[in-house]
């Protein structure tokens, strides 16, 4: 059957991914007792997700200026949290195919965590002209993949990435 859809309810199912995406960058922000590092990384999470499910609705365009803004509202130096997400859509983008098998999401998913911690923890040092000190990185590499499987669903039906997101909401 062939559902019509109006014009108002395209445009927010294809604003979906940003507003959740923008949501969650600005909840990051809220300060808690609980240490940074023991946090995941649920915006990259939601990135990855959105380049692998949400193509339609989510262009690398869009991603670029999300990581602008999670840098100006998060401090890290511009462009870092930017091309993290540029890095992760286009791989998730080319991958979207594989990335439907669960086993592979999963392990997709920690590829680019790990990349991205790599990434992060060699331009923050050089931008500082130090060497950080690693351990808060990777103990949140460690939880992120740890974390995922059990909160991609989820996620992914918060995004509307699911086939049958449309019928629940």
């Amino acid at each position: 059957m062939i559902r019509s859809e109006g014009l108002a309810d395209r445009f927010w199912r294809n604003a979906l991914p940003g507003l959740i995406i923008t949501l969650f960058i600005l909840a990051s922000l809220v300060p808690t007792p609980v240490p940074g590092s023991l946090v995941p990384d649920m915006v990259l999470m939601l990135v990855f997700l959105a380049a692998a499910f949400r193509q339609d609705a989510f262009p690398v365009w869009l991603c670029f200026l999300l990581g602008l803004l999670a840098d100006l509202l998060g401090g890290t130096p511009p462009g870092l949290q930017a091309a993290v997400f540029v890095g992760t859509h286009a791989f998730a983008h080319s991958q979207r195919v594989h990335l439907r098998l669960v086993q592979f999401l999963w392990s997709g998913f920690g590829l680019v965590m790990i990349l991205a911690t790599v990434f992060r923890w060699s331009l923050l040092s050089g931008y500082y002209g130090v060497w950080l000190e690693p351990g808060p990185l990777t103990t949140n590499l460690a939880i992120s993949v740890f974390v995922f499987p059990i909160v991609a669903y989820p996620l992914q039906w918060l995004i509307g990435g699911t086939p049958d997101a449309a019928r629940r909401a």
